[in-house]
């Protein structure tokens, strides 16, 4: 049961104890226009009181006093012209939750049919491209999830979007920035072009690719030395860029082998190198599969 069905049941159990000659009344339990007046509100009073001809009021006072010692009322207080408003226990929210916790069909719990099937698209985040992520994308995002799981338990056909919007004028305006800050770090000079993106984070953006650069660079330097036949494993390498077919001994070594020359390289890095120097023998699709499993390296 509902906490809505729960308190009209009780409503109507004290309604029989306290005014028996009232007989079977329809009245409304609801949620209150101000949330100060409570969790939910009653016009018991005013509906029996006609019948029963007593002021509202008394009613009112008559039944709160009884149920006061619901475990399901936190508090309970009369308004003018008499109703009675209901603030629900916090035991009675954890007994809730303990109901939902061991529910046997927990999968369709709460499950009610108002959207019919209806198809219904929830579009949240779509965050601007050209700048940062910020916390407001992450609230979007814990949102709009949350609204397209809630509809769908409803009984809507619901899906989620987010629009990526990473096409345009703008974009292509924050692609001339980068490129502007990149020309800066290595000593140029450039402007960003007018309408562009001039924040702070497209320098830390054009740092990491500077350092991806120089990291590339010093691969290409040690490998080079590699296949120059100064290292013992230089065979072993050559054997991978020139031979057809790559034993995965071979590639384990030469994974192994970049790593110790470059050790802050990732598997990745060196997955895409190898890509890279295997060009004309063999594709670098078969390159990485060879080296998807040495990722822990």
């Amino acid at each position: 049961m509902t906490f809505r069905e729960q308190l009209r049941a009780i409503i109507a159990a004290a309604l029989e104890r306290n005014y028996p000659d009232a007989g079977s009344l329809r009245f409304d339990v609801s949620k209150p226009r101000e949330k100060s007046f409570g969790d939910f509100a009653t016009n018991v009073a005013m509906v029996a009181s006609k019948p029963l001809a007593l002021k509202p009021m008394e009613i009112a006072e008559k039944l709160a006093k009884d149920l006061e010692s619901s475990d399901l009322i936190e508090s309970v207080d009369v308004a003018p012209p008499g109703f009675i408003n209901f603030v629900i226990s916090r035991h009675a929210y954890l007994e809730k939750l303990r109901e939902i916790i061991t529910a046997e069909d927990d999968e369709h719990y709460g499950y009610v049919n108002l959207g019919e099937g209806k198809k219904i698209q929830v579009e949240f985040v779509s965050a601007n491209p050209t700048g940062p992520l910020n916390i407001v994308n992450a609230r979007a995002a814990a949102v709009g999830d949350a609204l397209v799981r809630l509809f769908k338990r409803v009984g809507y056909d619901a899906y989620s979007e987010f629009y990526v919007n990473d096409t345009g004028t703008q974009v292509e305006l924050l692609g001339q920035s980068l490129r502007a800050r990149f020309a800066q770090l290595i000593g140029r000079q450039a402007e960003i072009p007018e309408g562009g993106y001039p924040g702070e984070y497209l320098v830390e953006i054009a740092r990491r690719v500077l350092n991806l650069a120089e990291q590339a660079q010093r691969l290409d330097e040690s490998l080079k030395r590699a296949l120059s036949g100064k290292h013992p494993l230089g065979e072993a390498i050559g054997d991978l860029t020139n031979r057809g077919k790559c034993p995965q001994d071979v590639a384990e070594r030469f994974v192994t082998f970049v790593q110790h020359l470059e050790p802050n390289l990732g598997s990745s890095a060196v997955s895409l190198y190898v890509c890279y120097q295997s060009r004309n023998s063999r594709s670098g699709d078969e390159i990485q599969a060879d080296l998807a499993g040495l990722e822990s390296l």
